[in-house]
């Protein structure tokens, strides 16, 4: 076992706090601090997506971690840790026991954890794990391992792309990573966040699930990558590429309404039986007028014409810091990006949300418009999983063809609408992607190549 690295807040004594206690002590304090300061960040970033303008407060996350996990991962001395760990650089939240309230059973929670305020706003730094003791090589091997049923049944799946994540053949420049973080204007937890991402994909700790009833979609550590830290990564050696299916989400409703037929007995959907009663009521040239600017990617230039001119400058800046995290810039390429997030956040969120979108979308395509308010009438989230697991349907069809086609020699991995393979393999996967999309949904897609190292 070549190394393993963690990330943590700087300025932390270890060799003081753990001064009378072996050195794998040390080591395991290292790799369970690591792990909750990340979880923290996963609250970070869910609590910034949310969009809202109250203030993260740390003293309100408890990162509630399972005694049993525990042990299962660190050992029995994860008890000692934990104790050596508390208000210096943890704090520890009282566990819940399960209790029955009025006939209804509460499920308890186990013992919370949040980092001591003092280190979240400090800089993080990359520590390289002394993988020489037995049960630090016993924790990293659990680490690796799958840890759940659901965990084994996706792998078992999406075996085609699973196969080629392998500790060893991921590598990240980590020198050119820690500059360009050093340089940025990112938040602590941001940077936090990109260095441990990195770190996990070189580590071999590739947590994977497949949620059937949510989005369907595969969900690994490449789907996790912030795109700003790719071109750091390497396969073999070798820089990275992806094919893209540009529009995605509207591509496939506009092949679900071309041809309502087209999905069945593919996915499980509460909404696709509904969809050609409900086509009979849609004037035909309007929705020909919707798939067709839909199919093409066109449909959001209809959309920018229509709300960016309606919205004020404090709005396009508030929408431009949540969306794309940058300060709005007036370019057309942010306008298509806030547009999109919102026409999207539109299309999934329960009836009357987005009013603005609603309204532009009811001038635009009212029966489309009616449709897809009927779709969402009984429960909004069935069309954001009708939608995603069609998506989800496509691109793990496609890329065990793909696989297929080259002998499964050929490393890919699935990022929701993109598959990513090693540089100079893109021109292929775009061209087999195109005829089996066209040959499927009768419609070619609009495809992009982006290169992760540019």
């Amino acid at each position: 076992m070549d190394s393993f690295k963690v990330v943590l807040p700087q300025g932390i004594d270890w060799d003081a706090l753990f001064k009378n206690e072996k050195p794998q002590i040390k080591e395991l304090a290292k790799m369970i601090v690591s792990c909750i300061y990340l979880k923290i960040t996963y609250k970070w970033d869910a609590h910034i997506n949310k969009g809202t303008d109250e203030p993260f407060d740390l003293n309100d996350v408890q990162i509630r971690l399972n005694a049993k996990i525990l042990k299962e991962t660190y050992g029995s001395n994860y008890k000692k840790v934990l104790s050596i760990l508390h208000q210096k650089v943890l704090f520890k939240y009282p566990y819940t026991p399960t209790r029955w309230v009025n006939g209804k059973k509460e499920q308890g929670k186990s013992f919370g954890y949040s980092i001591n305020p003092k280190w979240w706003y400090c800089q993080p730094e990359i520590h390289e794990i002394n993988c020489g003791y037995t049960i630090i090589k016993n924790s990293i091997k659990r680490l690796r391992k799958p840890v759940s049923s659901a965990e084994r049944k996706a792998f078992n799946k999406y075996k085609h792309t699973y196969k080629f994540y392998k500790a060893g053949r991921f590598s990240v420049d980590f020198d050119e990573l820690q500059q360009f973080l050093d340089e940025s204007d990112m938040h602590i937890a941001d940077k936090f966040y990109s260095l441990s991402i990195a770190c996990k994909l070189v580590n071999g700790d590739y947590r994977a699930v497949n949620h059937t009833e949510t989005d369907g979609r595969f969900h690994t550590i490449i789907t996790q990558l912030p795109k700003n830290i790719r071109k750091f990564i390497k396969y073999d050696n070798q820089p990275l590429a992806e094919v893209d299916l540009s529009n995605s989400v509207l591509y496939i409703l506009a092949s679900i309404l071309n041809n309502t037929t087209l999905y069945n007995k593919l996915v499980n959907s509460n909404i696709l039986y509904m969809i050609p009663d409900l086509l009979k009521s849609v004037d035909i040239i309007e929705l020909e007028l919707f798939c067709k600017k839909c199919f093409t990617g066109s449909i959001y230039d209809v959309f920018i014409d229509k709300l960016i001119p309606k919205y004020t400058s404090k709005e396009l800046f508030s929408y431009s810091a949540k969306t794309c995290k940058e300060v709005y810039n007036y370019s057309c390429e942010m306008n298509r990006a806030i547009i999109k997030k919102r026409l999207l956040a539109f299309l999934f969120a329960p009836n009357g949300d987005y009013e603005d979108v609603g309204e532009a979308f009811e001038e635009l395509f009212p029966k489309v418009y009616g449709l897809i308010w009927k779709l969402k009438e009984k429960n909004h989230k069935w069309i954001s999983h009708l939608l995603f697991s069609c998506e989800a349907y496509c691109m793990h069809k496609f890329s065990k063809e793909i696989n297929n086609s080259k002998g499964g020699r050929m490393p890919l991995f699935l990022l929701h609408d993109c598959i990513v393979m090693q540089k100079g393999n893109e021109e292929y996967v775009e061209e087999y992607l195109l005829k089996s999309f066209q040959k499927f949904t009768g419609q070619p897609p609009t495809l992009k190549i982006k290169y992760w190292d540019e």
